[in-house]
């Protein structure tokens, strides 16, 4: 099965410093493009390759004369899922790390030349269990535990640790059509209280405190997140709708002496999948499988 996706999404953050989890590009609006090959092993192991392409806008978050910039960056992903029982699955994947260039974004206070800034969204890894015995089979609860590796990503490495995240699902099936969605995530605060004083390369005038105040504007503090969605398939033939919305609840930290971040944000958005199977000859029903 081969599919496509473009999402659009728009957030809106009240705060001291806005910020995406997805990455730090202001205007929080952007537009991915994605290739999904899906590769069925006796209908109990699937193997999900996936190619992205994204467009990134950003602005800041060094001090100085800066301006709007762009870049283009892949991001590759695996996934891997096997079927313990019909109503249980096990699943893992594997998310490379995404580097952007935004080529002479900045020029510092005291410099007169202009500096590309290099920034990365991390590697990640994580594995995640999904059940469906309930509410003869309509009620899906799924868990996920994921590992951000944000030492690998640029620009971040320098402000953020390795990051823990436990994600909470539910999806209630309305009808062979609609699902109802509800989502929680507890994740571990990333921001490194202990700091250099240059940031993707760039040494920072102002040293520590300069750094912590760039801390803040990228402060990812919120541990808890809460949101809700919709799913309806074949709105038109082989192309399903998805909406939704959540937040992050309220949360505040002191950076160094001289620094405090609060932050709390919303966020709503929608994506359009378009599937499409190549034909295929007809195949005989293998014995030992009820599924496939």
């Amino acid at each position: 099965m081969l599919m496509a996706r473009c999402r659009i999404e728009w957030q809106r953050f009240r705060s001291h410093a806005e910020w995406r989890l997805a990455g730090p590009f202001r205007p929080l609006t952007g537009i991915g493009f994605g290739l999904q090959a899906r590769t069925h092993f006796r209908c109990l192991l699937t193997l999900a390759p996936l190619l992205r392409i994204h467009l990134g806008g950003k602005h800041g978050p060094f001090v100085g004369t800066g301006a709007m910039t762009n870049a283009y960056a892949l991001r590759g992903s695996i996934g891997l899922s096997y079927a313990l029982t019909d109503a249980m699955s096990l699943g893992i994947y594997y998310q490379s790390v995404q580097w952007f260039r935004f080529k002479d974004e900045v020029i510092l206070f005291n410099d007169t030349i202009s500096r590309d800034v290099h920034l990365a969204l991390p590697q990640q890894v994580g594995i995640g269990v999904a059940n469906s015995t309930l509410m003869d089979g309509r009620l899906l609860l799924a868990a996920d535990v994921l590992f951000l590796d944000w030492s690998s990503a640029a620009l971040f490495r320098n402000i953020y640790r390795p990051q823990w995240v436990v994600q909470l699902g539910a999806q209630y099936s309305v009808n062979r059509r609609t699902r109802l969605r509800l989502g929680y995530a507890y994740a571990e605060n990333p921001v490194d209280p202990d700091v250099g004083t240059s940031v993707s390369g760039i040494p920072l005038p102002g040293g520590i405190p300069a750094v912590n105040y760039l801390q803040a504007q990228l402060a990812v503090i919120n541990q808890h997140r809460l949101a809700a969605g919709l799913g309806i398939s074949d709105v038109l033939p082989g192309l399903d709708f998805d909406a939704f919305a959540g937040g992050m609840f309220e949360a505040s930290q002191q950076l160094g002496n001289f620094t405090n971040v609060s932050l709390e944000s919303y966020w709503i958005g929608l994506g359009f999948t378009w599937r499409t199977v190549a034909a295929a000859a007809p195949r005989i029903r293998p014995s030992w499988s009820r599924t496939c």
